[in-house]
């Protein structure tokens, strides 16, 4: 997968209200399982599965088996590259071109 891909894949993941609710509820939270997730979101459970897939293939989430339930968990190695690439954007943004054919108007 290229970089860019990746970086297309993650913010795809982000790009749905419920899947940013479970981020932040995964970054405040050390783990929790699908039940938990409905439950602090108002979503059925169903739904937050198919969520989480997608967080899971972007790798923003991990999960292990605990007996009969799954426990989710932010990755924080994936948020911490989804971070430095915000910070690229923004500082990137600061910045003018130095190239004379770009326009720079407001």
């Amino acid at each position: 997968m290229k970089p860019w891909e990746k970086k297309a894949l993650l913010f795809k993941a982000l790009g749905d209200p419920t899947r940013i609710r479970i981020v932040e509820l995964l970054c405040t939270c050390d783990t929790l399982c699908v039940n938990a997730i409905a439950e602090r979101t108002g979503a059925r459970q169903s739904t937050i599965s198919q969520h989480l897939k997608i967080l899971k293939n972007s790798s923003l989430v991990s999960s292990s088996r605990e007996g009969f339930h799954i426990h989710y968990r932010i990755d924080r190695n994936t948020l911490a590259e989804l971070h430095e690439m915000m910070k690229v954007f923004v500082e990137a943004g600061s910045k003018k071109c130095a190239d004379p054919s770009c326009s720079q108007e407001s």
